[in-house]
């Protein structure tokens, strides 16, 4: 398992798959908060941390969706 160094300050109820697709495959949109979601790498969290963006990102087997 990678070692992640950034929490989710919001972790989003919703999976990946229950999430609308858009023309582009690494983003989906959640008609319940009407926001973007943006698939990363489990290692780009840093990354994102502080951001308005919501993320979404796997590590083995497991999906977690909500902002950094």
């Amino acid at each position: 398992m990678n070692k992640i160094n950034c929490a989710l300050r919001y972790r989003c109820p919703k999976s990946w798959d229950e999430l609308k697709k858009t023309a582009d495959g690494n983003i989906r949109f959640c008609d319940e908060c009407n926001t973007k979601v943006y698939w990363i790498e489990s290692d780009e969290l840093q990354n994102y941390a502080g951001s308005s963006k919501c993320v979404a990102y796997g590590i083995e087997d497991r999906c977690f969706v909500g902002n950094p």
